[in-house]
């Protein structure tokens, strides 16, 4: 599970996927190839989140963000 949480973390991160409002947890999990359900049991046991909260997380961060930077909101 640490290799798909890399590629997950990449996605997050650099590739800042979470932009896309209609992109889900499930989305994301097909494209670096773990099941969605094994995933987020995972996420939820290492981190305390479950996969969902961590994409709203980064929504929540970058809307924030945008807001106090440039008064934009998302």
């Amino acid at each position: 599970m640490e290799n798909y949480f890399k590629l997950f973390s990449i996605l997050m991160d650099k590739e800042k996927v979470y932009m896309d409002p209609s992109l889900t947890f499930g989305d994301v999990c097909r494209w670096i190839g773990v099941r969605s359900t094994a995933f987020d049991r995972w996420l939820m046991s290492e981190l305390g989140f479950h996969g969902d909260d961590i994409l709203k997380a980064y929504r929540g961060a970058a809307s924030s963000y945008f807001w106090k930077k440039y008064g934009i909101l998302l």
